[in-house]
């Protein structure tokens, strides 16, 4: 394989036009940094631009709020693209003469917090999937594309209307809150995740339909061969974290009760291996010898269907760490595709000659984290944190008949 490099670009153009970074060489820039994760609404950018004559400050100086299309990648591997607000700016490696000049660092939030702002409203006897569409489709314009490498709406269908109130709450304060108590009656048990990815993708969406509906953009080996290093297809750099008792103890056994209609008491056991996604064969790396009540909930009044299937939607959300506490950290070329709520496919080998295959860690991911770094190397990578619920376990596992499946 060829090791040419191809030269990446960097472009951002603000509206209206006041800075427009395209005819900048690449080595202008001296570190990028765009993340996205499963767990906070926004995308996030930084940008460092060598500016040693202070032209930036001194004719642009800071427009807090000001809108810029970003875009970054080449015609190898294509390009990631989102719009984004300039929310911040600090002068780096200050040199001073007769002026200021050095290293301007651009702090960017997705353009959707520019336009995140407390409305009042309510909608009567809707689904809340359908709420939550029309919100994006009227304030932020997202709206669902029928073509699939073209969509960026990404909505699991929610169940039974219900009477809805946004109470001058902003767009995602009132997402974010519903992901709380929302539920889905195919996968009754799977807690909700809301987000918006480095590549502008909305997802409002169970952590089941994350790995159920859609598959790998991508598949990487773990192998040291002399093309390691420029081969897009082997890990750079590899890190294993088990989440363990501090993630998931509490989760172990929870003991949920509710208050009736009549007055009367209702008791509900949830456990760990209900709320978690996996295969029949997968099994969760805890002794059953070790589960027992770690915590006990009172969760109120759940009168009516609607109000119980809000309950379980709450006590789901309970579950949204622990039910992807299996992680690694894993660092790879840059591609557009892997970004938050994508899926990645891994094969890695074993230390035991008789198991050609490490089946616990290989297999399907999703990624929770992007983070994608440039630097004056010239080379562009992404660090992605990857999670599942549960892992194929091998046979010859001393403690393979007590683990929770």
């Amino acid at each position: 394989m060829s090791e040419t490099v191809v030269p990446y670009e960097f472009i951002m153009k603000s509206n209206p036009i006041a800075l427009d970074t395209s005819n900048l060489s690449f080595r202008n820039f001296s570190n990028i940094y765009i993340s996205s994760d499963i767990y906070s609404f926004f995308p996030y950018l930084e940008v460092e631009i060598l500016d040693a004559m202070g032209v930036v400050l001194d004719q642009l100086y800071f427009i807090e709020g000001l809108e810029f299309n970003v875009k970054f990648g080449n015609i190898e591997v294509g390009y990631l693209e989102h719009n984004y607000c300039w929310s911040e700016n600090q002068i780096l490696d200050c040199r001073m003469a007769n002026h200021i000049s050095g290293t301007n660092l651009f702090i960017m939030l997705s353009n959707y917090y520019s336009l995140d702002s407390p409305v009042s409203r309510a909608w009567t006897q809707l689904p809340l999937s359908t709420v939550i569409s029309t919100m994006l489709a009227t304030d932020w314009k997202l709206i669902k594309n029928p073509v699939p490498l073209l969509n960026k709406v990404n909505i699991s269908i929610t169940d039974l209307p219900y009477d809805w109130c946004q109470a001058n709450k902003t767009n995602s304060q009132f997402i974010t809150s519903m992901s709380e108590v929302a539920s889905n009656l195919i996968t009754p048990f799977s807690p909700f995740v809301t987000f918006i990815n480095s590549a502008g993708e909305f997802y409002f969406s169970t952590i089941a339909d994350l790995f159920l509906i859609q598959l790998p953009v991508a598949e990487f080996v773990l192998e040291m061969a002399e093309d390691t290093m420029y081969n897009p297809a082997y890990l750079k750099a590899v890190e294993v974290y088990f989440g363990g008792m501090p993630v998931n103890k509490s989760d172990y056994e929870k003991n949920i009760f509710t208050i009736t209609g009549t007055g009367d008491y209702d008791s509900q056991t949830a456990n760990i291996q209900n709320h978690i996604t996996k295969s029949p064969i997968d099994k969760i790396p805890i002794r059953r010898q070790y589960v027992k009540t770690n915590e006990i909930l009172n969760l109120g009044l759940s009168e009516t269907i609607t109000d119980k299937r809000i309950t379980q939607g709450r006590i789901n959300n309970f579950f949204v760490d622990s039910a992807l506490a299996t992680r690694m950290g894993i660092m790879v070329d840059f591609h557009p595709k892997l970004v938050a709520g994508k899926l990645v496919k891994l094969s890695i080998g074993s230390a035991l000659a008789t198991k050609p295959v490490g089946i616990e860690l290989s297999g399907t991911w999703l990624i929770i984290k992007n983070e994608i770094v440039y630097d004056f190397s010239g080379r562009a990578q992404t660090r992605l944190q990857i999670a599942k619920s549960a892992a194929t376990m091998d046979i010859q596992n001393p403690f393979l008949i007590d683990f929770l499946i």
